[in-house]
């Protein structure tokens, strides 16, 4: 088990300085660095400052020691790299468990890594953050995020991502900085959506994306979806929010996860990161938004799947769970009359409806989509795989480090 080591971020930015920027990016270091040097990051992000983090010294791969072995980073601030080692996920049942402080499924020991926790600026939750020189997750390895706090991993060299990494819901349980539905029926987290009201479905819950209105009946108000939030730099770096129903049985909101690297952050063509909405309950409560996923690092590639995408609604009938957010471009479907999740170009989640005049069939409205951002050297990342929300939206990001 790991010390618990707790600090504050004071600002809401960070600004990069590099010394060995091209070393990096073209991994062909043959000489000493010097330091000092600074790049802004300017980025495309709708109002914000630059997203970024600094390091005094960038060395060639594995041999960052003592004082180089360090740098302040995006949402989180100074980190000390001394000690750590390589952690390589290999469970398919794997678990970050922030309240213990540890990795459950991991083939190295907890002494690879370790563990801090941050406090955000501005009431935003706080961070739970891991920190080695490396973070690999093998092809057959299923990471879950198991605790309230959205999860940072950060590491000196690389991050790797060949099986799963979620932070998504599943269906009203929240994980990793979502949102659950609250006792009132109303959809928890900034962009929570309304509740259901009798026959009157849900709304769902919203991030970048809007979550769909339920279906109204017998004149009876249906609830909407919530209003967006949060910035496009993911700084603070949020979860996203719930559906509303009756009860709780609104989807969660997605959960928020950064991967920063100093060295890259690659997705491989089987890796999926996602952070899906989960899928609301029967008695029409609506699906809840997707949440955030910020990956930085010089070079940054996928190959996968990277996908911040809402869960879908309900019907009224007290039935089946609508389904949670899929990794991918296909949106989550319920029965018939459910507003669907978000996916792909569609950030809004889709409205509830209704068969004929059969009260019991009304449906609640569809998880709006989160937020994905990128920052790389040039601004550019190498995108072959699948983002959802898609890049031509305004859900998606990039930032030049």
């Amino acid at each position: 088990m790991q010390s618990r080591i707790c600090s504050t971020v004071g600002g809401t930015s960070w600004s990069w300085s590099w010394s060995c920027v091209a070393a990096v990016v073209a991994l062909s270091a043959t000489g000493a660095c010097s330091s000092g040097g600074s790049k802004a990051g300017t980025g495309n992000d709708a109002g914000g400052g630059a997203d970024a983090m600094t390091t005094s010294d960038v060395a060639t791969e594995g041999s960052a020691t003592g004082a180089d072995a360090g740098g302040t980073f995006t949402n989180v601030g100074p980190v000390d790299f001394t000690g750590t080692g390589d952690v390589i996920i290999t469970g398919q049942t794997a678990r970050l468990r922030t309240a213990m402080m540890d990795i459950v499924g991991a083939s190295t020991p907890d002494t690879a890594y370790k563990f801090m926790e941050v406090e955000q600026p501005g009431g935003a939750p706080r961070l739970s953050v891991y920190v080695a020189r490396s973070f690999r997750i093998e092809a057959s390895a299923l990471l879950r995020v198991d605790g309230p706090n959205p999860v940072v991993l950060v590491a000196q060299d690389k991050i790797e991502v060949f099986g799963t990494f979620s932070g998504s819901g599943q269906r009203s349980t929240a994980t990793a900085g979502g949102s659950a539905c609250t006792t009132t029926g109303k959809g928890g987290g900034p962009g929570g959506g309304g509740p259901s009201n009798s026959y009157s479905g849900g709304g769902g819950g919203s991030f970048c994306g809007i979550g769909g209105t339920g279906n109204a009946v017998s004149g009876t108000a249906a609830g909407a979806g919530g209003p967006a939030y949060g910035m496009a730099s993911l700084v603070p770096l949020l979860g996203g929010s719930a559906g509303g129903g009756q009860g709780t049985s609104g989807g969660a909101g997605g959960g928020a996860i950064q991967l920063t690297a100093l060295g890259s952050v690659t997705i491989g063509i089987a890796g999926i990161v996602e952070v899906g909405g989960g899928g609301g309950g029967g008695n029409a409560c609506g699906g809840g938004s997707g949440g955030a996923i910020l990956l930085e690092a010089p070079v940054v590639t996928v190959a996968g799947i990277v996908a911040a995408n809402g869960g879908s609604g309900a019907a009224s009938t007290g039935g089946p769970y609508g389904q949670d957010g899929q990794p991918g471009g296909t949106p989550a479907a319920g029965v018939a009359t459910a507003g669907v999740g978000s996916a792909a170009d569609t950030v809004n989640g889709g409205a509830g409806s209704i068969t004929g005049t059969n009260v019991n069939s009304s449906g609640s409205g569809g998880g709006g989509a989160g937020r994905i951002r990128i920052n790389s050297i040039g601004g550019t990342a190498m995108i072959t795989g699948a983002v959802s929300p898609g890049i031509a939206t305004d859900c998606f990001s990039q930032g030049q480090l």
